[in-house]
């Protein structure tokens, strides 16, 4: 029972028909264009006559449950917003790969012992509040109504107010984490890294997910003249937010583990003038780490740091803890039917971690959970140049519909 790539490949073409980008993907959770590809994927979902829900926040879920089994269902799919400027492949891969598992167990008239639910969730780049993951961690219980209330994006609207503009009710706590009750997850990603390739390898078995911490950092100061304000007269809020961007670089080597990195990714100067010293800097902190202890010990560093640089000049600031996930282990018996897939079939792959955080490890703490990595071309991801083969995605899409089959009986 083989999957359809020619399949893939079509809604891949019709679901990149939607971006704000003329040159490039960007499709941001509750915008025009992630509505308009929700609308492509609830089309196809409904004419397969799956069991169709939908979140407080916008998570999608669709039930295939032919025998109308009262088991613990599996969960299969990933995320459809991108970054800004970002990727086609990204997310998108596994939503398209585990819909084409449906479709083929529908064409096989396969009737699983176990229900099998698609699921897309909403927000898992945190591009629109600066939190990732916002879809699984509302639908998990780990976010509420007053925690929406306060994230906000950068026209300084909540996220409550965006998602109930978008048509949705988050105090609607119907479909749940808890009231489902799910198994297990299995998520297909592509890499964003450059391992499988510098391997040449197309499948990659995802062994655990890094844990991050996530901060945003605000040092406030004196605006004034550029010209006519004498340099020691100066509160330059740069000043110090250049030594701590610089800082940052040190601090994998310093406290993480091999695989620790810590990234700058954001910031803003206020007013942002050429010909005006800055009254406010604020900055993004991106920590990771495989390891718990190597996530606290540099964001220790950086606090400290902080106050090392600001407190001796009087510069007011804040440290603002915006998104944590702790490192997870991923399931040692998916693992094991990943494993024995591969190699029945005579598949070369390679065991991983993940460098980037997703949905399902969310999810981990709680219910068995798997991953499957596919190469992205050059290592790079988020970006319009990323690239996965479609004879990559066929491959993992293949993975995962016999990995599915075996697991729901």
């Amino acid at each position: 029972m083989k999957i359809k790539i020619e399949r893939i490949e079509e809604n891949f073409a019709r679901v990149l028909e939607h971006s704000s980008l003329e040159n490039g993907i960007q499709r941001f959770s509750y915008s025009v264009e992630d509505l308009a590809v929700r609308a492509i994927l609830l089309e196809q979902l409904e004419e397969l006559g799956l069991e169709i829900r939908l979140d407080g926040v916008g998570n999608l879920f669709a039930s295939y449950n032919p025998l109308e089994s009262n088991k613990r269902p599996i969960l299969i799919g990933s995320h459809i917003d991108t970054v800004p400027d970002g990727g086609k492949f990204d997310g998108l891969t596994g939503v398209l790969c585990s819909l084409e598992v449906i479709q083929t167990m529908i064409d096989e008239q396969i009737q699983p012992q176990i229900p099998i639910v698609f699921v897309v969730f909403a927000e898992e780049e945190g591009s629109n509040f600066g939190t990732t993951m916002l879809g699984s961690k509302y639908w998990k219980g780990q976010l509420n109504e007053e925690d929406l209330n306060v994230l906000k994006n950068k026209d300084g609207r909540t996220a409550l107010s965006v998602i109930q503009e978008a048509g949705f009710d988050p105090s609607n706590r119907e479909c749940s984490f808890t009231s489902m009750n799910p198994a297990a997850m299995i998520e297909l990603h592509v890499e964003q890294g450059g391992i499988l390739e510098e391997k040449n390898l197309d499948i990659g078995v995802v062994t655990k997910i890094i844990g991050m911490n996530s901060y945003e950092i605000t040092i406030h100061g004196t605006s004034n003249h550029a010209g006519s304000t004498p340099m020691h007269l100066r509160k330059d809020p740069l000043l110090p937010a250049a030594e701590l961007i610089l800082y940052v670089e040190s601090l994998p080597n310093t406290y993480g583990s091999d695989l620790a990195v810590a990234t700058v990714g954001k910031i803003l100067a206020k007013p942002n003038g050429s010909n005006v010293i800055s009254s406010e800097v604020s900055f993004t902190v991106d920590i990771r780490d495989t390891s718990k202890l190597g996530i606290e010990s540099m964001s220790l560093a950086l606090q400290r740091k902080v106050g090392e640089l600001c407190k001796p000049k009087a510069f007011d600031y804040q440290i603002e803890l915006v998104g944590k996930s702790d490192p997870v282990a991923l399931s040692s018996s998916i693992i094991q039917v990943m494993e024995s897939r591969l190699k029945l079939e005579n598949i070369p792959y390679h065991k991983m971690p993940s460098g980037a955080v997703h949905d399902c490890a969310i999810l981990a703490d709680a219910i068995d959970v798997g991953m499957i990595f596919l190469p992205s071309k050059g290592g790079i991801s988020h970006s319009p140049d990323e690239y996965t083969s479609m004879e990559a995605i066929e491959q993992g899409a293949q993975l995962l519909f016999d990995c599915v089959k075996e697991l729901a009986g």
